[in-house]
């Protein structure tokens, strides 16, 4: 049974009985936020409600907001009907009486809600807590990839190029006699609203994206398609955070930000995401094989226009050629890179002809090309067409907030081949391997101002808020952003000082050392100090423990290292042993695993040990809750690679030196 508190003016309906004190003050901020059109930065600690309180504040000015709209459209009515009863002579001229229409209340807006989540599992975790509450039946959707989406029984099965697949499929004008993509087609017909969708599902509850799959294979149609023909009714919408900073996005998939809500959840990170959405790389293969296609394209139509812009990825790649060999910043045996300033840049690609007024040309032949391909295309390229010049090539400031990197990478070709038997049969289980040594050169665009993002987005908002449980020093993270939070709150956290240990270990049960260098970070792991550690924590602890480390390199020497002394023997006698895979389609099977061997152990185990890497799959966006992770064991310190040049020049941008 829930609650209603009357915060700031506003009724907020609470799902439960009681909300945290963190909730309460989280709540009053968002509404005095959203209230006033200010930017609000929220800090509450993970597992405080933090999501919780973003939904019913949020929805719950929302609603009276809707309802004021209401009031206000009924008064227009009343004063509309008032003129053709006799309160206002239809025979007096209406400038005579301007009064009575200067009162007319103007038509309200109620702004929609863009709540962004880092990852597409947090946007079911959200989902789920939305249908908690009283907010339940409010008209959203949900976007995502067509990789997440796609129901097509062949395209469905690709393990990757879903996306090009589908965009050949419905783009008709590549076959004049194809119907396109029969789940596309039901869309308009059967699911275009929000009426027709909670028909087929007998539910106007919200839905995630399994719901949606679920009832598009049973009417046959295609939730991608769905999930944008439901934004322009929809009163929140869901989805990843890079939909929302990244300027091609945002107008490929129509998002209008102006005088709307931007609510970012688990936004510690929306830094490297907003440096990651202004950056761009390519390689100079890349580069050769689009002048390639562009000169094939050239023979077939608008001979001009792509010869241009192959004549553009040639002056690009000869570029490259010419600068390779000043590659002087040696980071290992194998790479090789040189580095510019945005200026420096700007001056040396001159030199080549490649100029501001170049860049005009190719965008000029680029929209060309566009206006005579089909929507689909259309749909990729929206962004370069209506977007701003990007901050590289723009006569401003912002030059200077990129470098620009040219690297060398070595790399090994592995090349099989079947040798022939003596009277030239091929054999099946002969093969000759040969390898190829050879390099590969890329261009780096690196944006180290995670502001350039947010140019053009922060002023058109209604509100700007953004949450984590770690946002400290608010200050420095505000100013990084160049954003105004005239709104901010560090809330504590909700559970007591005798609910939660907290150690740092820096000798283990012998009294040795677990101090080491970074370099020797692996030797630590061997030594059987630390596993008699490890090996105590496990006999001692129910349920599940999440094992943290730097990175998957050292993640599989321990694995490996275990196997063969016979460690994780023994500590599956008492856990089940589980380790993060690389690769996302194999994780889902993993997580489920570790669940139920966490909450339901069978024989003498205990519970199960998820071993995983900082920063990857399993660090952030997963509600590991109560049994699934009675313990989290860290070891040593997730350091970026201090040799990596993209990290190098950001700590030196941050510290104003050249």
């Amino acid at each position: 049974m829930g609650k209603e508190y009357t915060i700031q003016g506003v009724k907020v309906s609470f799902p439960y009985e009681r909300a945290y004190p963190s909730q309460i003050a989280m709540m009053s901020k968002i509404l005095d936020a959203l209230e006033k059109g200010r930017n609000a930065l929220l800090e509450s600690p993970t597992g405080s409600g933090k999501s919780l309180a973003l939904l019913c504040a949020s929805l719950a000015w929302q609603k009276r907001e809707r309802g004021r709209e209401e009031d206000a459209e009924e008064e227009e009515d009343t004063l509309n009907e008032g003129g053709s009863n006799g309160f206002m002579s239809s025979s007096v001229p209406t400038p005579l009486h301007p009064e009575l229409f200067s009162r007319r209340p103007r038509k309200r807006r109620v702004p929609k809600i863009y709540f962004g989540t880092r990852t597409h599992k947090q946007i079911t975790q959200i989902i789920r807590e939305l249908k908690s509450t009283s907010y339940k039946d409010t008209p959203m959707t949900l976007l995502g990839s067509r990789e997440h989406a796609c129901i097509h029984p062949q395209i469905s099965k690709l393990k990757s190029s879903k996306t090009e697949a589908c965009r050949e499929l419905t783009d008709r004008r590549n076959n004049e006699n194809s119907t396109g993509c029969m789940f596309l087609n039901n869309v308009k017909s059967k699911m275009s609203s929000h009426q027709s969708l909670a028909a087929h599902r007998k539910t106007n509850e919200v839905w995630d994206l399994e719901d949606l799959v679920s009832v598009g294979k049973k009417t046959r149609t295609c939730p991608y398609f769905v999930t944008r023909e439901l934004m322009p009714q929809a009163q929140i919408i869901f989805c990843p955070y890079n939909y929302l900073i990244e300027p091609m996005i945002r107008k490929s998939l129509e998002i209008n930000l102006k005088g709307n809500i931007l609510i970012l959840d688990e936004a510690h990170n929306i830094e490297d995401s907003a440096r990651s959405a202004a950056s761009f790389d390519i390689t100079q293969d890349q580069v050769r094989e689009a002048m390639e296609d562009l000169e094939s394209m050239a023979k077939v139509e608008l001979p001009q226009t792509y010869n241009a812009l192959a004549s553009f990825c040639s002056k690009v790649s000869n570029w490259i050629d010419g600068s390779c060999s000043n590659l002087d910043d040696y980071s290992d045996f194998n790479s090789a890179s040189k580095i510019w300033t945005g200026t420096e840049f700007l001056a040396a690609f001159c030199l080549f002809g490649l100029n501001e007024n170049e860049y005009h040309d190719l965008s000029s032949n680029l929209n060309e090309i566009i206006e005579q391909r089909s929507a689909t295309i259309n749909e990729i390229s929206e962004g370069f067409k209506k977007g701003p010049p990007p901050p590289v090539l723009n006569r401003t400031k912002y030059r200077d907030d990129y470098r620009v990197a040219l690297t060398r990478i070595q790399t090994k070709n592995t090349m099989k081949q079947r040798r022939s038997s003596i009277d030239g049969w091929i054999s099946k289980g002969q093969k000759k391997v040969a390898q190829s040594i050879g390099y590969t050169y890329s261009l780096h665009f690196w944006c180290l101002n995670p502001a350039l993002s947010f140019i053009g987005v922060k002023d058109d908002l209604r509100s700007v808020i953004l949450t984590s449980g770690t946002l400290s020093p608010m200050n420095s993270f505000a100013s990084e952003l160049d954003v105004s939070f005239p709104i901010m709150l560090e809330a504590s956290h909700v559970i007591d000082k005798k609910q939660l240990f907290i150690s740092a270990l820096s000798v283990g049960p012998q009294g040795h050392s677990l101090m080491r260098h970074t370099l020797t970070q692996k030797v630590i792991l061997f030594k059987m100090n630390w596993v008699k550690l490890f090996l105590e924590i496990c006999n001692s602890i129910q349920n599940g423990i999440l094992l943290f480390l730097p990175s998957y390199r050292l993640l599989n020497k321990l694995r490996e290292r275990w196997e063969q002394t016979g460690i994780s023997d023994k500590i599956q006698e008492t856990k089940r042993l589980l380790q993060e895979p690389r690769f996302a389609h194999e994780f889902e099977n993993t997580l489920r695993d570790y669940t139920d061997a966490a909450n339901y152990p069978e024989g003498q185990q205990n519970g199960a040990i998820l071993m995983a890497v900082c920063r990857g799959k399993v660090s952030e966006g997963i509600d590991f809750a109560d049994n699934m992770a009675r313990a989290v064991v860290c070891v040593g310190i997730p350091f970026p690679n201090a040799r990596d040049p993209q990290g190098m020049i950001g700590m030196k941008y941050r510290r104003f030196e050249p």
